[in-house]
């Protein structure tokens, strides 16, 4: 057994032991020194695996975060420095995280096919959380080696590790006879305050709040009907738009009046957690297993909804009506005026309150390009994105219908990659590869020794650009690190105007909301923006001050932030999401100055918190089981949180017209507790 010990600011592993690597039968060792596990180097025949795999136990009450690094040849780390002005950084390991639960044994594993750079998010295995790398590709012959660490956390830690094994094939995935959920979705393993103690206070908590909602619900005093302000009024259109008042954008709701846009996510009962094979020994209990609302199969996994079987359990089969009607007067009641992405329709559509439609994943291609990047040269994309853009039609005319999405973070975006470059490494024969051909040689006036000498290349023909896989092409020289950048705005214009076209002949009433970047990673982010109304950014960051959001406004439209939340490990879940406090009072202090200081951006129209509901322990269909929920699992609210959001939304107006300053009050941080 080797032993790593993770304390804030410092890492230790155990003195020196063995742990073998049993590779095609054989062994070869690996030892423990006083910095990471080391496993393997560059002897170790990783070309010949299919997958590295670790028995591991973290300790403590919060999610164990494990990064697998390996390590590249020296030869591969100085071929890309080279690449930084190219738009590649040099990066010296291809590293993963994976996230568990404490206290529970389980194998973790990767596929060693992902570090061709081409997925972000490894497909989940049996009793593991979420796992995710943003590294470029690394070949499998030059593996220098793997290293494992336990991430700080913000206390101390201990990752036991009792095995590692480099197969061929998929390993098994043990797991323990040990139920960690009760019977209402709850952790087992620790108790707090607000924690549901069983079926009976359920049932009397939620019978009584929805006996408390109003038979119908009306206009806040000083706000139109759609929560706009009445107060603050711009020409009517009958829909949503975007309008600059020549200090700061707004949107205007249907009937004129100034909108400001404070939204929530993932409006539904709950998340499911996503119950892979061997995990229903995690179970205390398997609630109306008959009933296909609350245990379905979802890509070869039980999706299995706590949410909804609490509900049940509450209101029998006529749920759905008392959710809606409690949850839609919460909403109200806490100052929120928009039903953000990922929310059910039908909810939205019942609530009476503004909402925004997230569209299909777009269109893909017999050929993909680069991650999610699709052959957008294909003659047949803009057939396909056209059958794509009919998801619009049946809402198209609905006056409380904001807008809609017409992708979320795409996974080319998740770092500055040379997008043509990137394609030249695999899939010859592509339409957008003959695109590039013919812009190249129209470039260089059909010259290709010029071309061959100013990118460096020995010999060529532009058809080689169609024909053959070329690695690390835009390393060759500056010049052709520029011509393929310059090429990879064309690729991105494309993937971004062809969708908004045909989206905007279904729908022209509607506000083009983008595509929900995950950050402005490069100015391809910024493609097409004359087919985009409003900018959409998931923006999670502790407020809305800056230079970066600023750089981002500067590109002319109004933004929209589509995520933000903050999260904390004191009740409820063992991991706090991508920004985290130490409580719930500090989340409801980070909420009002996010929100606030959203508002007083000049750009910025609105922000919509991720998500309603809490996470499951169990992690929903990725691993994520976050704390960042308004409610928790059996719909109790989390009053601190509550509690700074009415205030806030109560001054949203007056801030963005720049009356009264936002919070300048900064929540107390702590390191993240997820990934």
């Amino acid at each position: 057994m080797n032993l790593l010990r993770a304390f804030p600011l410092l890492l230790l592993a155990a003195a020196a032991a063995a742990l073998d690597l049993p590779v095609a039968g054989a062994t070869a060792p690996a030892t423990a020194t006083a910095g990471p596990l080391v496993i393997g180097d560059a002897a170790t025949p990783w070309a010949g695996g299919g997958w590295l795999s670790l028995d591991v136990a973290v300790d403590g009450d919060r999610i164990g975060i494990i990064e697998i690094a390996f390590a590249r040849r020296d030869a591969v780390v100085a071929d890309a420095r080279s690449q930084v002005s190219a738009g590649r950084g040099a990066q010296r390991d291809w590293v993963a995280s994976i996230s568990v639960l404490p206290g529970l044994p389980v194998r973790i594993g990767l596929p060693l096919a992902v570090l061709d750079g081409q997925v972000l998010f490894p497909p989940r295995t049996p009793g593991r959380l979420k796992a995710f790398t943003m590294s470029p590709r690394l070949a499998l012959a030059d593996i220098a080696g793997c290293r494992i660490r336990l991430r700080d956390t913000g206390t101390p830690q201990t990752l036991r590790v009792t095995g590692a094994r480099l197969t061929t094939d998929e390993p098994e995935w043990p797991l323990p006879a040990t139920p960690i959920v009760d019977a209402l979705g709850q952790w087992t393993a620790r108790e707090w305050p607000g924690k549901t103690p069983d079926v009976d206070t359920l049932v009397a908590d939620l019978r009584r709040d929805r006996a408390a909602v109003p038979a119908s619900a009306a206009a806040a005093p000083g706000h139109t009907r759609w929560g706009g302000d009445a107060t603050r009024t711009f020409p009517a259109t009958g829909f949503f738009r975007a309008h600059h008042d020549g200090r700061r954008w707004w949107l205007v709701d249907p009937d004129g009046g100034a909108f400001w846009s404070a939204g929530v996510d993932c409006v539904w009962p709950g998340t499911e957690a996503s119950v892979l094979p061997g995990m229903e020994r995690l179970l205390t209990e398997i609630p109306f297993p008959d009933d296909p609302r609350v245990w379905r199969l979802r890509e070869g996994a039980t999706a299995a909804s706590f949410a909804i079987a609490n509900l049940k359990r509450a209101f029998a089969d006529g749920w759905p009506q008392d959710w809606t009607a409690l949850t839609a007067h919460r909403l109200r009641e806490w100052g929120f005026n928009t039903i953000g992405n990922w929310s059910s329709p039908d909810f939205a559509r019942r609530s009476g309150l503004p909402w925004v439609l997230p569209m299909p994943a777009l269109p893909r291609t017999p050929a993909m390009l680069f991650r999610d990047l699709p052959d957008v040269f294909d003659p047949a994309w803009p057939a396909s994105a056209a059958a794509w853009a009919e998801r619009l039609r049946p809402d198209a005319g609905d006056p409380a219908l904001i807008g809609y999405f017409i992708a979320n973070e795409p996974k080319w975006s998740f770092g500055t990659f040379n997008l043509a470059s990137e394609m030249l490494e695999a899939n010859p024969g592509t339409w957008t590869r003959r695109a590039l051909a013919d812009w190249v040689a129209g470039r260089y006036r059909g010259d290709s020794a010029a071309w061959a000498a100013e990118w460096r290349l020995d010999s060529a023909t532009f058809a080689d650009l169609v024909e053959h896989t070329h690695v690390r092409m835009q390393a060759r020289s500056a010049t052709a690190a520029a011509d393929l950048w310059a090429f990879s705005r064309h690729m991105a214009d494309r993937f971004v105007r062809v969708p908004s076209e045909a989206a905007r002949a279904v729908a022209p009433h509607h506000l083009n909301l983008g595509l929900r970047w995950p950050w402005i990673s490069s100015d391809l982010c910024l493609a097409a923006l004359d087919r985009i109304d409003v900018l959409s950014i998931n923006w999670y960051r502790w407020d809305c001050t800056g230079d970066e959001l600023d750089r981002a406004a500067a590109a002319g439209r109004p933004i929209i932030i589509g995520e933000f939340h903050f999260g904390a490990v004191d009740r409820g879940l063992p991991a706090a999401g991508l920004k985290a406090v130490p409580d719930q009072h500090e989340r409801g202090v980070a909420y009002r100055r996010y929100i606030e200081t959203a508002a007083a951006h000049p750009a910025v129209v609105g922000a919509h918190w991720f998500q309603f509901a809490d996470q499951p322990v169990l992690g929903r269909f990725d691993g994520e089981n976050f704390n960042i929920g308004l409610v928790d699992i059996c719909q109790r609210p989390y009053a601190e949180l509550i509690d700074a959001a009415r205030a806030a939304h109560g001054r949203l107006y007056r801030i963005a017209a720049g009356e009264v300053a936002p919070s300048a009050t900064i929540a107390r941080q702590v390191p993240n507790i997820g990934l």
